[in-house]
């Protein structure tokens, strides 16, 4: 018989399976050997798998597992080579562990090698003796079979890793098409070779286009709004394709069904050699984010020009208000000058108090609308603080006298010691500072004590810090403190009246 001829007939036969292919290598080995069963196996971390089987009474069954040393194969895998057992009774004899557990009587095996590694065994054995030894025809026989299941083995982990990896690629690419779905994003693909393009599903129902559509490049340009939106498009392309980097692009487009959409692109350049050969990107719809954009420029720009309305109608309406003040200051001085009763002379001083406290509001008001338009300035000039605050003192005095509190002042820190500042904005925010701790504490007292720390040549850091036993003020409180025209809560406002606002 011409066993290469069988044994090419059999691994050519693309209509057998693996099982079948190394089931009819088996059935040869046992012909030309003589010997009745003949099996295949798989060793790992010392276990015996048949992998294949053919024997006369199927007594065998595939992936069956043994411990390797109760086989007669581990003797073969310890020597490396053909293993040959005539007759079992004389060698190795009653002393070896299989001897026992299998009714063998002969015995030939050698190792199976896949990729230059081992992988398991090929034994024939049978439960009668041979009385003659094993040939070298024989060994080559087995060595012959070996090589060619070793490569059928081969053949099909190879096929299994193709088919694994391209389920995997399949399973990976549905993830990736499910994604892009679920993200409303649409893939394409620019062949530059062969100059032709590649949409996606989702790519076409964005576009409002047939899925079964072809897209030329050409045909693609022609969605873009305007001839300067394709030219940049282009350019870009272009340019992406010499330089290798990637690339995005937000532009407006027409949709076949006449709607007007804005979309980015993305693109990624694939480089082979230097040469690019591919292009290929990502499109998402980007309309409600373009249109929310633009509708917060738009309401922007009327918040801003609103505002800037307000801020120069409060400066001009301040400007109007002070001059009729300034008149009444002005009778009042003038009528203070002249004879009047003790009676008459109280009502004026309250009067002149009043038109003083009218004016600091109405520059209040100015103040705040230069702070909203920006065009807030300060005056540096050196300053004695010292006399600053006793400035303020006295007027604080009296009315912290009439609740019966005790007014304390520490000034020490700063005497003797000019400091470059806005005196005016000092003196707001002081009268500020004081007149909410005189208007917020029924007993105890309220203090304005100073710091003063030198860190440098001619460099202070000043502090200026009135403390009273008022009400207080809790944290959430303290969050709007410095908001403008807001108190601290609805019941200190009706409680102790007017809105009050400090300069930060």
């Amino acid at each position: 018989m011409s066993i290469i001829k069988d044994l090419h007939q059999i691994t050519t036969d693309g209509a057998l399976s693996f099982s079948e292919k190394i089931d009819r290598l088996l059935e040869i080995g046992t012909k030309v050997l003589g010997l009745e069963t003949g099996i295949v196996s798989y060793v790992h971390n010392e276990n015996y798998t048949v992998v294949q089987v053919v024997s006369p009474l199927n007594e065998i069954e595939v992936g069956a597992e043994f411990p390797l040393s109760d086989t007669y194969c581990a003797d073969t895998l310890h020597a490396k080579g053909i293993v040959a057992y005539n007759n079992v009774d004389v060698m190795p004899g009653n002393s070896h562990p299989c001897y026992a557990l299998y009714t063998l009587k002969s015995y030939l095996a050698t190792p199976i090698y896949v990729n230059a590694s081992l992988y398991g065994t090929l034994n024939f054995s049978s439960t009668s003796s041979k009385y003659e030894d094993f040939s070298a025809l024989d060994y080559d026989y087995l060595l012959l079979l070996a090589d060619w299941i070793g490569a059928e083995v081969a053949r099909e982990q190879a096929m299994n890793e193709i088919i694994s990896q391209k389920n995997a690629l399949e399973e990976q690419n549905a993830l990736l098409n499910q994604i892009t779905e679920l993200a409303g994003v649409g893939t394409w693909e620019l062949d530059l070779e062969m100059n032709s393009l590649k949409w996606s599903a989702s790519l076409k129902r964005m576009l409002q286009i047939n899925e079964k559509q072809e897209i030329t490049p050409s045909r693609a340009l022609q969605f873009m709004a305007n001839k300067k939106v394709r030219n940049v498009y282009e350019s870009k392309l272009e340019e992406i394709t010499t330089t290798g980097n990637d690339w995005a692009y937000e532009f407006e487009v027409i949709t076949d069904g006449g709607e007007k959409r804005w979309l980015e692109s993305r693109a990624h350049p694939i480089m082979k050699n230097g040469t690019c050969q591919k292009i290929i990107g990502a499109t998402r719809d980007i309309t409600e984010r373009f249109n929310t954009t633009q509708s917060l420029k738009q309401k922007t720009a009327i918040a801003e020009q609103a505002l800037k309305a307000r801020s120069e109608f409060l400066a001009n309406m301040s400007h109007e208000i002070r001059t009729p003040i300034h008149g009444v200051q002005g009778m009042l001085e003038t009528l203070c000058s002249t004879s009047l009763n003790e009676k008459q002379k109280e009502y004026t001083h309250v009067a002149m108090r009043s038109s003083e406290s009218l004016l600091n509001i109405v520059n209040d008001i100015l103040d705040f609308s230069k702070i909203d338009s920006g065009h807030m300035t300060y005056d540096v000039e050196p300053v004695n603080l010292k006399e600053l605050i006793e400035q303020q003192v006295p007027m604080f005095r009296r009315l912290a006298d009439k609740k019966g509190i005790e007014f304390i002042t520490e000034t020490a820190a700063v005497s003797n010691t000019l400091f470059l500042a806005d005196s005016l904005r000092l003196s707001q925010i002081l009268m500020n500072l004081i007149n909410n701790a005189v208007k917020f504490t029924e007993e105890g007292s309220i203090k304005i004590s100073t710091r003063c720390t030198k860190y440098g040549a001619g460099r202070y850091r000043v502090k200026l810090i009135i403390t009273d036993t008022g009400i207080g003020i809790s944290e959430e409180q303290q969050k709007v403190i410095f908001s403008p025209f807001l108190q601290a809560e609805e019941s200190t406002q009706r409680r102790f009246g007017a809105l009050v606002w400090a300069w930060p």
